[in-house]
């Protein structure tokens, strides 16, 4: 998975892109699973009064719901491979 990360100084717009690459990495073992196909996009703009969610809510709220989404996302693609794998 490539994640990156754009910050527009002129429009204080925040962009999040993520994409598998299923191409890197360890080969496709019994150990290991492949991402084969992933995009997900999240942009962050600020309102009509100026503000921004990242101001509004503090990091800690994002990094707790990203991290708790990421490791639900994670134990169900484990849980699948594993159903087709026995």
């Amino acid at each position: 998975m490539r994640v990156t990360r754009t910050v527009s100084p002129d429009t204080g717009t925040y962009e999040v892109a993520s994409l598998a690459v299923p191409d890197e990495g360890p080969p496709e073992s019994r150990d290991y699973v492949r991402l084969r196909t992933s995009l997900a996009r999240w942009s962050l703009a600020p309102g009509p009064d100026g503000g921004t969610a990242g101001r509004r809510l503090r990091a800690w709220i994002f990094d707790a719901i990203q991290k708790d989404a990421a490791v639900k996302i994670l134990r169900a693609m484990l849980d699948r491979a594993r159903q087709k794998n026995p």
